[in-house]
């Protein structure tokens, strides 16, 4: 799960992909005779120790409407399949200029 909101805490609006993203869809439908395109995550899993840190990647530039001029606040929650507590990543703050 990727959480985007402003500055005043409000959530970024979701794009066909995010929207597919949240409903747990494997493909969005594409207007005209064009074929869906999926939308895929890797699922991966990896174990770490305590203290240890993992770096990673997520594009959210198709998830979500960042067009307004504005500060905001991502932060990304899995759920560590062995405990089953959401883990939260740090808040990174992007802003975007007109």
């Amino acid at each position: 799960m990727i959480q985007v909101v402003d500055h005043t805490g409000k959530a970024a609006q979701l794009t066909a992909v995010g929207i597919a993203f949240r409903n747990g869809e494997a493909s969005i439908p594409e207007n005209g005779n064009k074929p869906p395109r999926a939308v895929v995550g890797t699922g991966s899993s990896v174990s770490l120790a305590p203290g240890e840190a993992l770096n990673d990647a997520v594009s959210i530039e198709n998830q979500f409407n960042l067009t307004e001029p504005g500060t905001y606040s991502i932060q990304l929650e899995r759920v560590d399949p062995a405990t089953k507590l959401v883990v939260k990543s740090n808040v990174v703050t992007l802003s975007v200029a007109k």
